[in-house]
């Protein structure tokens, strides 16, 4: 699970950077979906697809927790500032899980992760194409602060 994350995030480091640092990028709407577990015993996955709407999606397993939804949400941002919005090709990634400092149990953050997740298990059902019938919900999902420098810090 480590390494396939670090080889997504290497991979993604030695890409040639897209036009997504030149441009600002704003807001966007993630389709949560409640599925199956993702591949390879993951919690969450990150889907970006390039033809097809809903366009970014995260594949929430029924034991995802705050930290996963938020690992999510991290990567798709850092696929965002490397590749921007306009996607020749899908891109998919399962993250690792975040580790929080000492006041996450208190932050509006996590307070506002746990609401999304008890939305997404209570939604109604829906057909989604690709996914079957399955719980979804939409967020939006705010901009990166700042751009990602190349030793991984934030401007």
């Amino acid at each position: 699970m480590k390494n396939t994350t670090l080889f997504i995030l290497g991979m993604l480091a030695l890409a040639p950077v897209a036009d997504a640092q030149a441009t600002q990028l704003g807001a966007i709407r993630v389709t949560l979906i409640a599925g199956a577990s993702p591949s390879r015993g993951g919690r969450t996955e990150v889907v970006r697809r390039a033809q097809r709407a809903p366009r970014d999606v995260v594949i929430v397993d029924k034991n995802a927790t705050a930290e996963d939804l938020a690992a999510a949400f991290a990567m798709i941002n850092a696929l965002r500032t490397q590749f921007g919005d306009s996607l020749t090709s899908d891109l998919r990634a399962r993250p690792d899980v975040v580790r929080p400092g000492k006041k996450w149990d208190r932050s509006d953050y996590h307070s506002w992760l746990i609401e999304q997740l008890a939305r997404l298990r209570s939604a109604k059902p829906a057909d989604f194409p690709e996914f079957g019938t399955v719980r979804a919900v939409q967020i939006t999902l705010p901009a990166p602060r700042g751009a990602i420098t190349s030793d991984g810090g934030r401007k």
